[in-house]
């Protein structure tokens, strides 16, 4: 009877490892195809603002840089996958790193838009991310490699 148990238990986490691989491999797969329309929508903005630079408005540099970023995230999730796969405990870090990528792209859409107040939220939510992500990576002992 315990040997059964140990070897159904052992059966369902190879069948729960697998799902968890196929998951993670759609996700990256999703995020590919993605980056691949964010890079061409990133050329189309960008051409369509080299011409209309005299005319540009912040919007316009806003709505590139925010494609710009996203691409960084996009970047950002995938390492992170594959940074958990090797190391189940990251995950959680890999989260913080993703979240202080968006928190430093809404510092930068704040300034180009002139809000002061979503500055200041979005530079306190940096610092939070920046601190939150320093603890994780002392106590998992983990290091970014950018």
């Amino acid at each position: 009877m315990v040997i059964r148990r140990d070897r159904l238990s052992k059966s369902l986490y190879r069948i729960g490892a697998s799902i968890i691989s196929l998951v993670e491999l759609f996700v990256i797969g999703v995020i590919a195809v993605m980056i691949g329309f964010t890079v061409f929508f990133i050329a189309f903005k960008l051409r369509s603002f080299v011409e209309l630079v005299p005319e540009g408005s912040t919007t316009e540099l806003q709505l590139l840089v925010n494609d710009v970023f996203l691409l960084i995230i996009f970047g950002e999730i995938i390492r992170s996958i594959v940074a958990a796969h090797r190391r189940p405990e990251l995950w959680v870090v890999g989260i913080a790193e993703v979240g202080l990528v968006v928190a430093i792209r809404e510092v930068i859409a704040s300034v180009i838009m002139k809000t002061t107040f979503d500055l200041v939220l979005a530079s306190i939510a940096t610092v939070c991310l920046a601190v939150a992500l320093w603890v994780l990576s002392k106590s998992f002992g983990y290091r970014a490699t950018g």
